[in-house]
């Protein structure tokens, strides 16, 4: 498994960095420590360091099996990603949720909204404040306008403990669509989280600031497919209206096909 780690040095980061070593601290995982538009020689000196000294802290986190190889480019932080899966098979980028942004009204940041719609493969998006454990409840809101692709669905599954996984559908805004179109798209979804426990919800006013599990306590992970336009608009928009309260929301891990 390929997992680049997206870093500008911010606790946030690091924070995000520290759930995925403690998430897949039982596979083997080539990680790649990835540091972007450093143009300035002295500032890739500089950067080169700082990476150096991350990847000392997170050796201490991780697994022996897994191995941490630092990037720092001069590109810009979507061409450096794209770059790496070029060269690389990458299965999944992990980011925090405040990247660079120092506006509480634009809190997740422009690289994490970027990051999360234009790259071709599964993001772990992980909020300064998200619990560091292992997810079992996990929240997929979806609401059948987009058709899902099976290929894209069953990537939650290759996620390390996934068929112990207890995944709850909130079918959002489904009352205006057409039976048929529904009853298709459910199957399509159902067929990629077989074998996986499953709970459907209907959700007409879906706010991701109060999600709660069947017994009343909050999720570990919420997923959905990026290509979902309107789910993920009106989850991103929520999460920039929320400002700070943000950082205490489970993570996203963001489908893509």
């Amino acid at each position: 498994m390929n997992v680049i780690l997206l870093t500008d040095f911010s606790s946030g980061a690091r924070h995000a960095h520290k759930y995925a070593l403690n998430f897949f601290a039982n596979i083997q995982v080539n990680y790649f420590l990835l540091h972007s538009n450093c143009e300035n020689s002295k500032i890739r000196i500089s950067s080169n360091k700082k990476l150096e000294e991350e990847i000392c802290t997170y050796r201490k986190w991780g697994s022996n099996n897994s191995k941490l190889m630092t990037v720092n480019t001069s590109k810009n932080l979507i061409d450096a990603i794209r770059n790496m899966m070029e060269t690389h098979v990458i299965d999944l980028v992990v980011m925090g949720a405040n990247g660079d942004s120092q506006n509480s009204n634009n809190s997740l940041g422009t690289n994490t909204k970027s990051t999360a719609t234009k790259i071709k493969c599964p993001v772990l998006i992980v909020f300064q404040k998200s619990i560091i454990k292992n997810p079992f409840s996990i929240a997929f809101p979806v609401d059948y306008t987009d058709k899902l692709k099976q290929s894209c669905i069953e990537k939650l599954k290759t996620l390390p403990n996934s068929s112990n996984f207890l995944v709850e559908l909130f079918e959002v805004n489904t009352k205006n669509l057409e039976s048929t179109a529904i009853t298709t798209a459910r199957d399509n979804l159902l067929k990629g989280l077989d074998q996986l426990i499953i709970n459907c919800k209907k959700e007409n006013d879906f706010n991701i600031n109060y999600l709660e599990t069947i017994d009343k306590k909050e999720f570990d992970l919420i997923s959905f497919a990026a290509k979902n336009l309107s789910v993920y608009n009106v989850i991103f928009n929520q999460l920039d209206k929320a400002g700070y309260q943000l950082m205490k929301q489970p993570p996203l891990y963001i489908l893509h096909e």
